[in-house]
């Protein structure tokens, strides 16, 4: 609401001026969103084969020309295509070529024809490099229709590759780096959760328990009723830390092996007295 205040108290000049920027980092955005959740519906690109997807992706949204719209298609349109072609001979190492050109057959599945490791040394064989800076360049965000072979700008092809690259390095879960496995890191979450739940939960199981409980006069709900909440909770909280102890077993098991597990174990005083405490409930 204050945003649509202001609004209208500022200069007409300064109005456009504000829009005209919006519109011009909305342009160069949303291409790039696009390409990203192309990027998460097919396989996601990793290790060497990200050059190559990122070729792929800087000349996805612009407009080749083609006899109809089933040449439109991202791998069915042959100038798009060969432009993808010179586009990894332009910015990718060799060692990125056959790992990504597979890549890219995995996302073109119908067009095995147009997109295979032949087809690209066969369009690479004769290219100079006087040749690939003689070729247009293409923005992300380009309307008009592509008349024939180009590489993706230098602005458009640093977005999408560093774009790409990060999101070939990042894990499904928040703060994957400090975790060797997606398993490893999952469990140590779940283990946590864990934990957090019995901090929650026992503050109620001393509060149903406690005949001075004000929720008593509050609710008007009997002592026995609360001694009933009581020991429900106690259940869920005895359940919730034997899973805990069992996930955080696994999670040890899983990142560090078994020794680690027990010798860790047999250091752990929580552990040892805990084991003394229940045995002494044991009748003789």
């Amino acid at each position: 609401m204050r945003i649509q205040v202001l609004s209208r108290y500022l200069p007409s000049e300064d109005k456009s001026r504000r829009c005209r920027k919006s519109r011009r980092g909305s342009m160069l955005l949303l291409p790039v969103l696009v390409a990203l959740a192309a990027c998460a519906n097919a396989a996601k690109p990793v290790g060497r084969q990200v050059c190559v997807a990122s070729c792929y992706y800087s000349l996805l949204r612009p407009r080749f020309a083609g006899t109809g719209d089933k040449d439109q298609a991202a791998c069915a349109n042959e100038l798009r295509v060969r432009s993808t072609y010179y586009c990894v001979v332009a910015h990718c190492a060799e060692e990125d070529v056959e790992p990504g050109i597979g890549w890219w057959q995995g996302a073109c599945k119908n067009s095995s024809r147009t997109v295979s490791l032949a087809e690209y040394h066969e369009a690479s064989s004769n290219v100079s490099a006087g040749f690939l800076a003689s070729l247009p360049t293409v923005e992300l965000a380009q309307k008009d229709l592509v008349p024939g072979v180009a590489l993706p700008s230098a602005r458009s092809w640093a977005v999408v590759y560093r774009s790409t690259a990060t999101y070939s390095h990042m894990r499904d879960y928040h703060n994957a780096v400090s975790y060797s496995s997606k398993k490893v890191q999952a469990l140590r979450y779940f283990a946590d959760r864990l934990g957090s739940l019995m901090s929650a939960s026992l503050p109620w199981v001393f509060l149903f328990g406690s005949r001075s409980n004000p929720l008593v006069y509050m609710t008007g709900w009997s002592y026995a009723t609360f001694s009933f909440f009581h020991r429900w909770v106690a259940i869920v909280l005895a359940v919730e830390g034997v899973l805990h102890g069992a996930v955080f077993c696994a999670f040890y098991v899983c990142d560090k092996g078994w020794d680690y597990l027990q010798s860790q174990l047999r250091q752990d005083k929580t552990l040892l007295y805990g084991i003394l405490v229940g045995s002494s409930f044991v009748p003789a």
